[in-house]
């Protein structure tokens, strides 16, 4: 691995972890309300979803400006950290709520999100072995990811319809999970 340059802490990693601490409030307050009134206001919730839509957006950021791992200074690790949470999020809403595959209009954006992270998952593997560094946690995160959560979710006969839904949110989670592994582990050397 090429060091460019050690970096204690940049200032969009200090963003990172105040919009952590405000997203975090967020969802604790959202959980506390939910726990005893049943629901929380609609604007919480925007909130929340604003917080973590510009989490996501600075993290992928803070580590695409980090110059002190080569690994990491790349266009492509904006789209690492958007689409793969995207792509989980989309997953985990088809777990928790009942039939959401079964619409149009999910299987349109899943398809759409799937497919971008199998790109942004293969140009990661091509900027890591440019660098001499394996790109198979990042072929097996294709292969986990997009591929195993779209058979999933159209596999043919697996009941209850719950555990297709599980399986495809366990499958994303997986696939998204072994390639933010590989990319921090690439700090290491």
């Amino acid at each position: 691995m090429r060091v460019v340059e050690q970096l204690p802490i940049a200032p969009k990693q200090t963003q990172e972890a105040y919009l952590s601490i405000l997203f975090g409030a967020v969802l604790a307050a959202d959980l506390i309300l939910r726990a005893a009134k049943g629901s929380s206001p609609w604007g919480l919730r925007l909130a929340g979803a604003i917080f973590g839509f510009f989490l996501i957006c600075v993290m992928g950021f803070a580590y695409a400006n980090t110059l002190g791992v080569a690994a990491w200074a790349t266009p492509a690790t904006i789209p690492l950290f958007v689409v793969g949470d995207m792509a989980m999020g989309t997953a985990l809403w088809a777990a928790v709520k009942s039939g959401a595959h079964q619409s149009k209009g999910y299987r349109a954006a899943t398809g759409a999100i799937e497919a971008l992270l199998a790109l942004t998952l293969v140009a990661v593997a091509i900027h890591f072995s440019s660098l001499g560094l394996s790109a198979a946690p990042f072929i097996t995160a294709i292969v986990l990811a997009p591929a195993a959560h779209t058979a999933a979710l159209y596999a043919a006969r697996l009941r209850p319809a719950v555990w297709k839904d599980m399986l495809a949110c366990v499958c994303v989670i997986a696939g998204v999970s072994v390639a933010r592994y590989a990319f921090y582990a690439a700090y290491l050397g």
